[in-house]
């Protein structure tokens, strides 16, 4: 009696499995895979041949199992191998190109932190706020300012010179 309890349990599981997949599954037979492929960039189009490849081969691995095969020594798990071991190149690879987009953005962050020190006098090292290349202290000082009463006073120089040859 327990085993048909037990029998009765699974049968439920796989039904609520299978009503679970058959969505999924005419989803991805609704459209052919060529013209899925074609709308995608490289690396989907690995996603999506993995993922297809490996439903498959889920599917005929289930299907060997529900006829009481021994699945173990079968070529189906050769082929799940193979699949996976595609999945694992996809993902070091998606790894290693997450790995130089970021390499990439720090190297802009830091090519423009560089431009920018450079271009702003190196002021925001110095002093840990940014400033001007050229402050206002080398300007201080430096005019003189004339009166006006003093230029017209004054004689030109060849009138001067004029007066010290006599």
């Amino acid at each position: 009696m327990e085993n048909i309890a037990n029998v009765k349990s699974f049968v439920a599981q796989l039904d609520g499995s299978l009503d679970e997949l058959e969505p999924l599954v005419l989803e991805l037979c609704s459209k052919p895979l060529n013209e899925r492929l074609r709308s995608l960039d490289r690396l989907e189009r690995i996603k999506l041949t993995n993922n297809y490849s490996y439903i498959l081969s889920s599917l005929v691995f289930s299907y060997l199992k529900t006829l009481g095969i021994d699945t173990d020594k079968h070529e189906i798990m050769a082929e799940l191998n193979r699949v996976q071991s595609y999945m694992k190149r996809l993902k070091t690879l998606q790894a290693e190109q997450k790995r130089k987009q970021q390499e990439l953005k720090e190297n802009n962050e830091s090519a423009k932190k560089f431009i920018k020190t450079q271009l702003s006098g190196n002021s925001i090292v110095v002093t840990g706020k940014q400033e001007p290349a050229i402050s206002k202290v080398s300007f201080e000082g430096k005019h003189t300012r004339f009166n006006e009463n003093e230029i017209e006073n004054e004689e030109p120089d060849s009138k001067k010179r004029k007066k010290i040859n006599k």
